[in-house]
């Protein structure tokens, strides 16, 4: 049986008042999981072997990346456009097939996990969007812009934007600051060290507006505090009213003699 999934990403442009974060953008990127099996009365293809099939409709110019991975069967995916044209991807290693593709049609495309005529059991398919809007390669953001540029990616675990991480965003940065190493952590947040004539006044101005630019999220301010031979100075930001937020972490630190400073962006979700 076809199972249908919508889900359209869109760009949208917010003029917002003017404040040091006016004028910001929102940029779309979208996941979800779908957590099913192969059963014995799923239905059998002649020459493919057993099937799963799922509608998802997409937009000409959109990017899709899907990890799929099973412990039961050896998959197959095929990938159909709105007008019949077919992707197909093999496991490499008999459990996962990982790919991403840029949306050359709009239209309902069909998504079809194979397992062949023996094939039965669990498996997991994370699908992820992004518009291509939210794929900005080149240029100056406004520092809110930046934050929101990065927080989106983080539904998609940063996926879409591998190559601007291993670079350190090199062709994208903010006004006012750029990273001076960016890579991602063990629990798969994104974490970004900062580069600026002067840290402190950075992270000032940071802290001060940063609440302009996520509204109805949640803000904590912390103190300067000794941790180890530093001192550290954290602001928080917590996304309201979602089962896995997203959060922020700022973080200030110095050295023991006050002669050294960094600043670091933390990005990532809680996830229950």
């Amino acid at each position: 049986m076809k199972r249908i999934l919508l889900l359209t990403v869109l760009f949208v442009l917010t003029i917002l008042p003017d404040s040091s974060f006016a004028q910001q953008l929102t940029f779309n990127v979208k996941s979800f999981v779908i957590n099913d099996s192969l059963k014995i009365t799923d239905p059998v293809d002649a020459q493919l072997g057993r099937v799963n099939n799922f509608e998802i409709y997409l937009n000409n110019n959109d990017f899709v990346s899907i990890q799929f991975t099973t412990d039961n069967f050896v998959p197959l995916i095929l990938f159909v456009s709105p007008s019949g044209s077919k992707n197909v991807f093999n496991s490499t290693n008999g459990k996962q097939i990982t790919f991403t593709k840029k949306i050359n049609e709009t239209g309902n495309w069909e998504l079809y996990i194979i397992g062949g005529k023996d094939g039965l059991g669990e498996y997991k398919c994370r699908v992820n969007f992004a518009d291509s809007a939210a794929l900005i390669k080149k240029g100056n953001l406004k520092e809110c812009d930046f934050f929101r540029f990065v927080t989106e990616h983080s539904e998609a675990d940063f996926i879409f934007i591998q190559d601007l991480i291993k670079n350190n965003f090199r062709d994208l940065r903010a006004n006012g600051f750029s990273a001076d190493s960016s890579y991602i952590t063990k629990d798969g947040s994104l974490k970004i060290i900062m580069k600026s004539k002067n840290p402190a006044r950075l992270f000032k101005r940071l802290t001060d507006n940063i609440g302009d630019c996520f509204t109805d999220w949640k803000i904590r301010e912390g103190k300067l505090r000794k941790v180890n031979d530093n001192y550290i100075r954290v602001t928080s930001l917590i996304e309201s009213g979602k089962k896995s937020p997203r959060f922020i972490k700022l973080t200030f630190t110095q050295n023991g003699k006050f002669t050294q400073n960094k600043i670091s962006a933390l990005f990532g979700k809680i996830n229950e």
